[in-house]
Order: C-alpha cells, then structure tokens, then sequence
C-alpha cells in the first residue's frame, strides 16, 4: 500500500497497536483501510470510547437497551401475533384426551368445541360459519357444539350474540388449559372424551364442508333454515 502521508502511515500505526484483549485482531487490521477511509475514524472514535468509563458505561447501556427492545419484541411476535393469528406454534394434536368438567362424552356422542375469545379478529371474521353451526349442531344425529372462552360466561355469551351466534352452552376455559395456543380453534370430540380432528383459525371453504361432514351434518342442511 502507497501512503501519502506521514499523517496517514501515523494512522495507521496507532491502529495496529490497539490491544488484543479489547478489540479483535480483524477489528484492528487495516492494511486494506484506503486514504480517508472513515472506517479508521470509527476505529479510533471506538478505541476513544473503550478507554473512557463513562462513555463504556453509555456504550454498554446502549447495547444492553438494543438488546431488550429485540426480545421484547421476539416476546410479542410469539404471544401476540402467533396466538391471535389463527396459527398456533403448537396446537393440541388427535387423539388427546381433553379436560373439561360436566361433559357427558359418551352420550353426545360427538361434540364440537369452539374455542374463540374476545377480540380475535379472525373469531369474528368466521361469525356467518359459526352462526350456521350453532343452527344446525345439537340434533340427534349431529354433534353437540359448545363454546369455549377465557371470558366470564355472561361476557362470552355477549360476545357470541354481537356475532349472531346462539350457542345453548357457553362456558369459560382458558384455551392453554384445553391445549390451545391460539384461537378460533374447533375440536370435534368422540364419545370418549379424545379429540378426533382439530381446525385452527378462519377457515376456507372446503375446510367449512369437512367440519360439517365430520360433525354428522349431511350436505342437505347446510343450507336449510
């Protein structure tokens, strides 16, 4: 490298003589740092901030402050927007028994759990499916639905009628508590007490259809009122 000053050579003699044990041997190589370079301006302006406490102090707060504000924001990606995205990072799988007090599996048969809360957007946007739901589940021959949320049951209940929805069992249960991570969820339950198919989030069409199918209502009354 040609050097055009004795400044310059100067430079780069106090940066190859940063210590070690401060600032790593690539941080204070600079044989490739060009003639005005203002990465050996940022070499020294750091050298200058390592030897003075205070300004260590505010250096080291300074990353101490950038590194909270990025798991505070890992904390709410995962505990806000996952459990209220309808995508779950974990959901309750087949075959799980479920806990839930007062329920007479066996003679249900079938019953259907809605799982939704106040304030899911994606609950209410699925308002028209569950309303439909709610009308056709509870006949001999199809599944008993009832509503879970973490709300106290009168609440819940106000929720489900803004929605238009008018479910004859309404309950309160927090969704960890029956192995949900996020709502809407739907688990269709047998006789035994264990969850034979899971539905998370709003859902399409087709999945709409498979719910109705699994739950026992024929095709017919789909569309009936």
């Amino acid at each position: 490298m040609i050097l055009r000053s004795r400044k310059e050579a100067k430079l780069i003699s106090m940066a190859m003589s940063c210590e070690p044990l401060i600032i790593s041997k690539n941080w204070c190589n600079v044989a490739n740092v060009k003639a005005g370079d203002t990465s050996a301006s940022f070499l020294f302006d750091l050298r200058n901030v390592l030897k003075n406490p205070g300004k260590q102090a505010e250096l080291f707060a300074n990353i101490a402050i950038v590194v909270v504000a990025v798991l505070l924001g890992v904390v709410l990606v995962k505990n806000y927007l996952l459990n209220n995205s309808g995508t779950p990072h974990k959901q309750l799988m087949p075959g799980t028994k479920v806990d839930l007090a007062n329920v007479d599996w066996r003679n249900n048969g079938q019953t259907l759990l809605l799982v939704v809360q106040k304030g899911c957007h994606y609950c209410s946007e699925s308002a028209a499916f569950y309303q439909e739901l709610a009308n056709k589940t509870g006949k001999p021959e199809t599944a008993k639905l009832i509503a879970l949320l973490p709300q106290d049951i009168d609440e819940g209940v106000a929720y489900l009628t803004s929605l238009g929805v008018s479910v004859g069992d309404v309950r309160k249960a927090s969704p960890r508590s029956l192995g949900v991570e996020g709502t809407p969820t739907l688990l269709l339950v047998d006789s035994q007490g264990k969850v034979t198919d899971v539905w998370v989030g709003k859902l399409p069409p087709e999945k709409e259809a498979e719910v109705f199918d699994k739950a026992g209502i024929p095709k017919g009354l789909k569309g009936a009122t």
